[in-house]
């Protein structure tokens, strides 16, 4: 039979109580966060679809010839004066 000292250091109804409602407030935040992430990676999804729709938009325009004859010229003046070029944006 279980002695008085036994039954102290179990639970009382008003702990698992309480301990049920941090749970449930656990559960709610963890749904909260799944949907901030969620939400996230949907708006970087997007945001990678706009540079490549950018990307390819810019590269049909009038001056994307421009820029690439510009580049060239650069590139032979460069070399015509001996100039050595590291990494260069793109």
């Amino acid at each position: 039979m279980a002695t008085k000292d036994d039954i102290s250091g179990l639970a009382s109804k008003g702990d698992i109580k309480d301990i049920k409602l941090d749970i449930d407030g656990l559960k709610s935040s963890v749904r909260e966060l799944h949907e901030d992430v969620r939400n996230m990676n949907a708006i970087m999804v997007s945001k990678a679809d706009f540079a490549e729709t950018l990307r390819e938009e810019l590269n049909k325009s009038e001056y994307a010839r421009e820029v690439s004859e510009l580049r060239t010229r650069v590139e032979r003046l460069e070399e015509d004066l001996g100039i050595k070029h590291g990494r260069r944006a793109a």
